[in-house]
């Protein structure tokens, strides 16, 4: 629970931190987008950069410090 409620957190800072960019919901919401870079970036180091397999780059590529790359081309 305290692992979900630090990554709610971060999910937030990272909204917060692209929310000059397009959002994907609500501006008031957490999306599914920043979720996952939150849960990405606390699965990462600090200061280290976290690849995120997608179908879709454009939404998580604007988050700081994820490398979003398409699933079936990551080798």
């Amino acid at each position: 629970m305290a692992r979900l409620l630090r990554s709610l957190r971060r999910s937030a800072g990272e909204k917060l931190a692209v929310s000059t960019g397009p959002s994907n919901a609500w501006s008031c919401q957490l999306d599914a987008d920043a979720i996952l870079a939150g849960q990405a970036a606390l699965a990462g180091q600090t200061g280290h950069t976290v690849t995120i397999a997608t179908t879709n780059l454009a939404h998580l590529n604007r988050f700081p410090g994820m490398d979003a790359q398409i699933w079936n081309l990551i080798r």
